[in-house]
């Protein structure tokens, strides 16, 4: 009898520990990974095995050759030798972080009945995503503080940041053309230090002549950029209903590239290297949006208005690694809206051409500004200091006055900053060129 009730209490026991394996086996379903070389057979079977709830179809991108994509997807490792040494610090997003109260649902494509980013874009066959992801963030950000929507939204030059700023000694290294860009995202700091050109000015283009020739075109800058704590949805969220649209990057399968509809959702939900934001990704992408009801983000794409839902994807908050990289902008808490005119008087005697400046300060928040300075630069000179005012002899936030020192034939170019009482430039105007 002893030795029956043993035989029992074995039994039972490897029965509990069969259904345990079964239990195991049934989580493992879960985390079946999505490939590159995936066929679309493969891949409506793993998102039916995982559980998944999206669409997949052929399309452009996933129907190219290896050797395409190869050159396609433009994110990449950086150099070691090369790496960009950033601080932690997530600048002024700080101080909204548990403040705001952020809604269930945002989105910059219809905020309170008007958009605030344009046309989604098709990079082509050239592996400039990264100029793209940068463009929308900087469009995105740019309308938002400018308070720009719908036919006035700004539409920026991805060939300049490709091209021009790609071709500078101290970004060539980091990015250039259509061969990518590394982790660090140097074209952010490049919109910092140089600033960006308007589409109309530089359009889209695949080719270079050699020659950036836009440098004078009027130019546009940012204060500065700042990384995102790795994974932090909510710091996300808030750098979104904040600044506009924000620059981001993943890591892409079969099933990402195949995409056509619902909430993409896939295992790769780590930001597991050191320093996290080095996190393999090798596609740029921005985010516009988010909703809480499905758990996703706005993902917009440079791969044309065919690809996914309309040029977009609905991605869950960790998947694709979408959460490790991003970044935002920052334009200054100050406008500066300069205009110039030239104008001929018509006398007897003589004719006289003359400039009309004037300068709008939009204040976004209380800020400290000691002064404003109006620069004036004849073709191939340098810039001199045409005028300085203080901030509180501007009369309703504007000056404006007449520059009488033009000559026929000669162009010239304008611009303005605004110094705080440290001496420290805190806007710039775009550069006017008459």
């Amino acid at each position: 009898m002893k030795s029956t009730s043993v035989s029992k209490f074995s039994l039972i026991i490897i029965l509990i520990f069969v259904f345990s394996l079964q239990g195991i086996s049934e989580n493992q379903k879960h985390v079946l990974k999505f490939e590159k070389n995936d066929t679309l057979e493969q891949i409506w079977e793993k998102i039916k095995y995982n559980g998944y709830e999206f669409q997949v179809s052929h399309n452009w991108v996933f129907d190219m050759s290896p050797e395409q994509k190869i050159a396609f997807y433009g994110r990449r490792p950086s150099r070691q030798s090369t790496r960009l040494e950033r601080s932690d610090d997530i600048g002024p997003l700080a101080r909204y972080l548990e403040k705001k109260a952020l809604p269930a649902r945002f989105d910059w494509r219809n905020h309170n009945g008007h958009t605030y980013i344009g046309a989604v874009r098709n990079q082509g066959y050239c592996g400039s995503c990264y100029a793209f992801g940068a463009a929308a963030a900087a469009e995105g950000t740019y309308n938002v503080a400018m308070n720009r929507y719908d036919g006035n939204c700004i539409d920026l030059s991805e060939s300049f940041i490709m091209w021009c700023l790609g071709s500078l000694s101290q970004f060539y290294p980091h990015f250039f053309g259509c061969d990518g860009a590394d982790y660090d995202y140097m074209e952010l700091q490049a919109l910092v230090e140089y600033g960006i050109v308007r589409e109309s000015d530089y359009p889209y283009t695949t080719s270079f002549s050699g020659v950036c020739t836009h440098w004078n075109d009027p130019i546009i800058k940012f204060t500065q950029w700042y990384r995102i704590p790795c994974g932090d949805i909510d710091a996300i969220k808030t750098a979104i209903m904040t600044y506009g649209v924000v620059d981001a990057a993943v890591l892409v399968s079969g099933a990402f590239e195949a995409y056509h509809s619902g909430v993409y959702q896939d295992s790769n939900t780590s930001c597991y290297a050191s320093p996290c934001y080095y996190t393999p990704t090798d596609h740029a992408i921005s985010l516009v949006g988010w909703d809480d009801a499905d758990g996703s983000f706005i993902l917009r794409n440079s791969w044309g208005s065919s690809w996914g839902e309309n040029g977009y994807m609905r991605i869950k908050y960790n998947s694709a690694i979408v959460a490790c990289e991003v970044c935002y902008l920052v334009i200054s808490d100050i406008v500066l809206q300069l205009s110039v005119s030239r104008e001929e008087l018509n006398m007897w005697v003589f004719n006289q051409e003359y400039a009309n400046v004037s300068l709008i300060v939009d204040k976004k928040n209380e800020v400290d500004v000691q002064k404003y300075i109006i620069y004036k630069k004849e073709a191939g000179g340098a810039y001199q200091l045409l005028t300085e005012i203080q901030d509180f002899e501007l009369q309703y936030n504007a000056l404006s006055f007449i520059d009488k020192q033009l000559d026929a034939g000669k162009s010239y170019t304008y611009k303005a900053v605004a110094l705080d009482s440290h001496g420290i430039i805190v806007a710039n105007s775009p550069e006017i060129t008459i």
